[in-house]
């Protein structure tokens, strides 16, 4: 790990090429110094996307890498490909589609100096704004939508130890899941991508904010939130099925409690999405198969006894996709 750098921007992509043109460019204006590494993992793309990325080497200074899997990878296969091969004490996973605000950049770097044991760092979006002045800043709530009762106020800007409420892990780490909200440490040793779910930067934040239990939350939103206008096979079988998979792994650490509310609220979001879609009330494309009785199924054994939570809205969504069908 170099001493220099203190922040890696990593940016997974594959067959992009014009979304990662973009952002490099919105990368190049932020003014980036010796103490950031832009590193591009490239998953075996099919079009120009290395030949984009190679023509910013001169605007992005002495630290820009491109790595090249050479095969297709996966999703966490090139998120694990970022982290294996950053040099900076923290990394930022930035997708190449995520638009940020002017001057991001640098308040990550005037943060990842001053606060040099947080295990995560979450960068706030539109969905994540204050609800709440107070003295020591804006609050925010982890969980807000948790019928557990279990939702926990932070303050916004302040570093915090985690408490012994597991709660608020899996609130920290559910806040920074989407890829673009999660800085990591890079403290915690990753060996391979299997287990990720298809969501392997909560699980690398997870890991490194077991090893090193200190957080931060940017008080300001940094990452543009835009409309759903299509979502991924990847996310639909992250959100389905990985997610569970993922917080069931042992060294997560988390109780059955939470590995049931966790993977089914999850998953009765992403039922909810496929019922929109099949009954003609949300115009976002879904790339994902249609669903049938083996999809119920597969639910079935794999949440076991914690079905029979997403039982009715299973069997609800599989009538309407008949209908749908006919």
């Amino acid at each position: 790990m170099s001493r220099c750098i203190q922040l890696t921007i990593g940016i997974p992509t594959y067959n992009r090429a014009g979304l990662l043109a973009e952002q490099l460019n919105r990368l190049s204006q932020e003014g980036l110094g010796d103490e950031v590494e832009i590193l591009v993992s490239d998953n075996a793309s099919l079009d120009s996307t290395v030949e984009i990325a190679e023509s910013f080497r001169e605007r992005m200074g002495r630290h820009f890498v491109v790595a090249t899997n050479e095969r297709n990878a996966g999703f966490d296969g090139n998120i694990f490909t970022l982290y294996k091969k950053a040099r900076g004490r923290y990394l930022w996973f930035l997708s190449d589609d995520d638009s940020f605000f002017p001057g991001t950049v640098a308040r990550l770097l005037q943060i990842v100096r001053t606060e040099k044991d947080c295990g995560l760092i979450a960068l706030p979006g539109f969905n994540m704004l204050p609800y709440e002045s107070h003295e020591g800043g804006h609050i925010i709530q982890l969980l807000p939508w948790s019928p557990t009762g279990n939702a926990i106020s932070v303050v916004l800007g302040q570093r915090f130890r985690l408490t012994a409420n597991e709660f608020e892990r899996f609130g920290l780490i559910s806040a920074a899941s989407q890829i673009s909200h999660c800085v990591v440490r890079r403290g915690a040793s990753i060996d391979n991508a299997e287990r990720g779910g298809g969501v392997l930067q909560s699980r690398i934040a997870n890991l490194n904010l077991l090893s090193e239990p200190h957080y931060y939350i940017l008080p300001e939103p940094a990452i543009k939130q835009g409309d759903w206008t299509e979502v991924s096979n990847t996310f639909m079988e992250s959100t389905l099925f990985g997610i569970r998979e993922l917080y069931s792994s042992a060294d997560m650490q988390f109780s059955r409690e939470v590995v049931d509310f966790a993977s089914v609220q999850n998953c009765l979001f992403a039922i909810r999405l496929l019922r929109a879609h099949y009954a003609g009330e949300n115009p976002t494309r879904i790339n994902f198969p249609s669903v049938g009785r083996g999809f119920a199924d597969r639910l079935m054994r794999l949440f076991g006894g914690a079905y029979h939570q997403l039982d009715s809205a299973v069997e609800d969504l599989l009538d309407v996709a008949k209908q749908h069908q006919r």
